[in-house]
């Protein structure tokens, strides 16, 4: 079945409210799925870090992915022309990106938060896929007439905000492994994020920041 018109429109809300519930389940499950497997190994700190390190390689490929087909993969050519990808492709890219993102993000819940992340998210993204098959992306096609490779890019970034910021947040816990940094890390990309696609952060403040 595709997803209805409501969950289209507020399929960055059903995200969210995905990623809350798996992160929820700590509050019945102590260990994060990876270290449930590996603190009984004598090399577990060197399969955690390993194991980070694809996660995080996985959230920064979905952050790429995404923040690409946000852009519309748009590149000037030699004879100063613009090409993009046809608009299908974009959008498997996008939901590809989502996908991998959702698998990387994944590693930092428990087991039961893992299977609700992964599942969910896969259910939610085929939902769209289909509906996205069906109907003619409109309002894509205006904002690729009208918009210039630039504020496409700036636009992108700032849609993905949350995407990057989780991603520097696991390159330093990938390297520290050290919960309280990656918490504070975590949550504090999370709030700029949201700030930042919600347009809540002022324009001179994000720019200062080299947010955009």
């Amino acid at each position: 079945m595709r997803a209805t018109e409501f969950e289209q429109r507020h399929a960055f809300l059903f995200h969210q409210g995905i990623v809350l519930v798996a992160f929820l389940t700590y509050l019945l499950q102590r260990d994060d799925i990876v270290w449930r497997y590996i603190k009984d190994n004598p090399a577990n700190r060197v399969q955690e870090h390993t194991l980070f390190a694809v996660a995080t390689f996985l959230v920064g490929l979905g952050a790429i992915l995404c923040t690409r087909a946000r852009a519309n993969d748009s590149v000037a050519n030699g004879h100063g022309h613009s090409e993009s990808l046809p608009s299908s492709n974009r959008e498997n890219s996008r939901y590809w990106g989502e996908l991998l993102y959702a698998f990387g993000l994944a590693s930092l819940v428990p087991l039961t938060g893992f299977i609700i992340l992964v599942l969910g998210e896969a259910i939610r993204i085929f939902r769209l896929k289909r509906r996205s098959d069906d109907l003619s992306p409109v309002g894509v096609a205006a904002l690729e007439q009208t918009a210039t490779p630039r504020f496409k890019w700036r636009h992108a970034f700032r849609r993905e905000a949350i995407k990057w910021g989780i991603f520097i947040a696991m390159i330093t816990f990938a390297i520290t492994l050290n919960d309280r940094v990656a918490d504070a890390l975590i949550v504090s990309a999370w709030v700029v994020g949201l700030m930042l696609v919600k347009g809540l952060l002022p324009f001179a403040l994000t720019k200062k920041m080299g947010l955009l």
